[in-house]
């Protein structure tokens, strides 16, 4: 037995459970399941597997693709014919190969197991969900990072990877959530219009905000794993100062979210109110409404 491999191996984990305790303990509206919980974040390493596949197949693709432009120096290295081919790659590799799979594969756990669950019903719900699920995912990357580099990588994926991975996870948690109450708030809004108590203008559209729970978090992946993925001066600034600010905004976001956490019919009555003064619905009667 490689005692060695089973320390490295629990370092990695260790801080992903801190986290998800972090995480869990500001869920102070009503608390989740920790059984659902455990799914997400297990889930969130299983689809570790297929994501890490199917981005070295799109690595290896856009290399080939690549090719006439790459000249492979001789001790491995890969230097570029001009920057413009450098760039080019660099977009491929970092928002396509690696920020666009990684993210759907995350989002496809979240989407599945959580999009119906009963549990879900207060606007912090779905920011824990999902960095629950991130939180899996960077614990199985983390791991494998480890085994394979050892200690000096495993403390640089715990100060760069990990940051990043959780605010990709609140910042999808986020929409997500956003998404689900408008969705919400679009069938109580229909179901008013057909009982005849509103006279429906413009209605709701969650559509917006589903757009969002994909691309911002692909996104600001892609543009953190673009300035990573360079070794000059001005882009090695540029991805420590981005993972300070990831460091600052998360942390803020989850203190303010978990302060303004509800019942997300609250806030689907709120919105109905707001947009019709007709309608005194109570959480109580929209809850039964949504609910029919």
């Amino acid at each position: 037995m490689n005692y060695a491999n089973i320390e490295i191996a629990l370092v990695a984990i260790i801080p992903s459970f801190l986290l998800c305790n972090y995480i869990f303990r500001k869920d102070k509206k009503e608390k989740e399941p920790p059984m659902l919980l455990l799914l997400l974040f297990v889930a969130g390493i299983v689809c570790y597997i297929p994501a890490i596949l199917c981005e070295n197949a799109l690595l290896g693709a856009f290399r080939e693709i690549m090719s006439d432009y790459l000249v492979i120096t001789v001790n491995g290295g890969v230097n570029y014919t001009s920057s413009f081919a450098a760039a080019g790659h660099g977009v491929l590799n970092t928002f396509v190969a690696v920020a666009i799979v990684e993210e759907i594969a995350k989002w496809l756990v979240l989407f599945f197991i959580t999009r119906k669950n009963k549990n879900f019903n207060c606007l912090f719900d779905g920011v824990v969900y999902s960095v629950f699920v991130s939180l899996g995912f960077a614990t199985a990357e983390n791991v494998r990072y480890a085994l394979i580099g050892g200690w000096d990588t495993l403390v640089m994926r715990l100060i760069t990877s990990l940051p990043g991975h959780i605010f990709f996870g609140v910042v999808m948690g986020y929409f997500y959530t956003m998404w689900h109450s408008y969705n919400m708030a679009s069938k109580a809004e229909k179901k008013l219009g057909d009982k005849n108590i509103i006279a429906i203008f413009a209605p709701f559209s969650s559509g917006k905000w589903f757009a969002l729970t994909i691309v911002a978090p692909i996104l600001l992946h892609g543009f953190y794993s673009f300035a990573g993925s360079y070794s000059t001066t001005m882009m090695t600034a540029l991805f420590y100062i981005t993972i300070g600010i990831f460091y600052v905004i998360c942390f803020m976001s989850i203190r303010r979210l978990s302060l303004a956490d509800t019942e997300k019919y609250k806030i689907v009555s709120d919105m109905l109110i707001k947009k019709y003064p007709v309608v005194k619905t109570r959480v109580e009667d929209l809850v039964a409404l949504i609910e029919e």
